[in-house]
């Protein structure tokens, strides 16, 4: 939040900031996590929180299981996915830890398969501004489940692809 109120701060002394708010990430700064918390406590949701130098780095809030619409897999759903402000790219700051998300992301895809006994994949509903990196990564559009200006994506592995890492950070 101190980035938001950074940007607030240099806004109320003159200094245009259009271009600051394109780069900045900040499409989930609404995301009341602790009232996440409260609504999604049963065995159908789990929360994964990679945790650096004492504080969380990135979260995120998953269903299972859930039917692919790609094919006959038992997948997994991302509810909600971030990383801390501080790990995103923006104009003001370098960011402390890089790919946070992402190696949150792996960690999740791996245990859904060892210990949820899913197929390796998960689909999402993505905020704009993720839109390209899930692209990159190779994620697949199904706008047909696209809902309130979310892009629906699904990432279902091949059996025959499977390797030692599920998702390599592009």
């Amino acid at each position: 939040m101190s980035l938001l109120r950074h940007i607030r701060k240099l806004q109320q002394s003159g200094v245009d900031v259009t271009s600051i708010l394109e780069t900045a990430q900040l499409e989930d700064n609404h995301w009341n996590w602790l009232n996440k918390s409260l609504s999604y406590k049963t065995d159908c949701y789990k929360w994964f929180f990679l945790v650096a130098e004492n504080y969380p780095q990135a979260a995120c809030l998953v269903y299972h299981p859930k039917n692919s619409v790609a094919g006959p897999s038992n997948i997994f759903y991302i509810e909600y996915i971030a990383a801390a402000p501080w790990n995103r790219e923006n104009a003001l700051n370098e960011r402390i830890f890089k790919g946070a998300g992402a190696k949150l992301l792996n960690h999740v895809i791996i245990y859904a398969k060892d210990n949820l006994k899913l197929d390796p994949g998960f689909s999402l509903h993505s905020l704009p501004k993720a839109i390209q990196f899930y692209e990159k990564i190779g994620m697949t559009a199904f706008p047909k489940y696209d809902k309130e200006g979310l892009k629906f994506f699904e990432w279902v592995v091949p059996p025959n692809e499977l390797g030692g890492q599920i998702y390599e950070n592009p």
